[in-house]
């Protein structure tokens, strides 16, 4: 049958190395599943109607055992009743019902070992499916963990960056302040140059101030020293 080449296949065949050498191993795993699904509600079917036949082969071969026995009573008391005819006739349908029964034999112990043989490759099956489901589900949880590894680096890599805008910020706002600390400082060197010369120039103007006074008295004095010396002699 081939289902049971398909299945064969099915049950043979490397679930890691097909999920090695694919594409997207998540999509080759569903349609593995579905496709062992399938299958397996094949070999039920398949398993079921070799049961039934057996049980319905089982209940004839029973029926052509009972019938042989029947007609070898039937030719054992034709021989005692000295009925030669009945006798012959009774042991010819023994040995058709025995025919019968050696065919019906054969035909049960053929649909007894297919309906064993698809029992067993449908236990097989079930037993890859199930493990192909594990393998989904270690699958599926690779890729989440995955999927989360990476959200955390770009996350991560998204906290630098903005660390690093941070500290350029910081390092930009720390270059101004310096820069504006310079400026003050040389604001303040000129200030202090231009209120020194300021100061200089007030001092200088004191100074030539009180000179300018000192002459003034003195000239003053001399003024007054003079009209007293005139007014002297004219006294004598």
């Amino acid at each position: 049958m081939s289902i049971f080449k398909r299945a064969r296949d099915i049950i043979a065949a490397s679930i890691n190395d097909m999920l090695a050498q694919a594409e997207d191993p998540e999509d080759l795993i569903n349609r593995m599943i579905r496709e062992m699904e399938e299958h397996i509600v094949r070999l039920r079917r398949e398993a079921a109607a070799a049961v039934a036949s057996h049980n319905v082969l089982k209940g004839r071969l029973a029926e052509a055992k009972s019938e042989q026995r029947g007609w070898e009573d039937s030719a054992e008391r034709a021989v005692e009743d000295q009925d030669d005819d009945a006798a012959r006739h009774a042991i010819e349908n023994g040995l058709e019902a025995e025919a019968a029964a050696r065919s019906l034999r054969g035909q049960t112990a053929e649909a007894a070992a297919l309906a064993r043989r698809l029992r067993e490759e449908l236990r097989r099956l079930e037993d890859r499916v199930q493990e192909a489901r594990t393998k989904r589900s270690t699958l599926l949880m690779k890729k989440r963990l995955m999927r989360s590894q990476r959200e955390l680096a770009e996350t991560a890599a998204g906290r630098a960056a903005d660390s690093a805008a941070i500290i350029e910020g910081f390092d930009t706002l720390s270059e101004r302040i310096e820069r504006e600390a310079d400026e003050a400082d040389a604001w303040e060197e000129v200030g202090s140059a231009g209120r020194g010369e300021q100061v200089d120039e007030t001092l200088d103007r004191m100074k030539r101030q009180e000179e300018v006074e000192r002459e003034l008295k003195e000239l003053k004095r001399k003024g007054a020293r003079r009209s007293e010396d005139d007014r002297q002699p004219l006294q004598g």
